[in-house]
């Protein structure tokens, strides 16, 4: 990589090079999410973006570190197949933190009941004119870098 593309995503205060500043994953994390929150801030001429999830899959022994280190969070359940651990920020994002629903739960049948199920019926085929579709989009501004490249 090209000294001035290193220089270009180098964070301020970052050494460029070889050398990186020691951050834990946490800290780095945390930092990237500051800055992230310092170009909403900075630029309230773009669409502010949407809510976002970050998904975690701890090992089920973590279970209770999780939810005891959560404090306040939302319990939920996916279908059969996941139990979550929801920490909510509001507007911004929140954190998932999901097991697989069996691991976590036990399954107890406590009874049947009889239901209508609808049922595909195979109805044969026709033949169509479909569109094909290419989409040319304009070309936007490339980033400076390529420019001086």
């Amino acid at each position: 990589m090209s000294e001035q593309i290193e220089r270009a995503f180098a964070i301020e205060g970052e050494v460029v090079g070889n050398e990186q500043p020691k951050m834990t994953e946490h800290q780095r994390f945390a930092h990237d999410l500051r800055e992230m929150a310092s170009f909403v801030e900075a630029h309230p001429e773009l669409i502010c973006p949407m809510k976002q999830t970050f998904y975690v899959f701890p090992a089920i022994e973590e279970v209770a570190k999780y939810a005891k280190s959560l404090g306040k969070a939302k319990k939920e359940v996916q279908e059969d197949s996941w139990f979550n651990l929801v920490k909510d920020f509001a507007t911004a994002a929140e954190i998932q933190y999901s097991w697989g629903r069996d691991q976590v739960c036990e399954k107890v049948v406590i009874g049947t009941v009889e239901v209508e199920e609808p049922v595909m019926v195979q109805q044969g085929t026709r033949t169509v004119q479909k569109q094909q579709i290419e989409w040319r989009c304009p070309r936007i501004l490339k980033p400076e870098l390529e420019a001086g490249a």
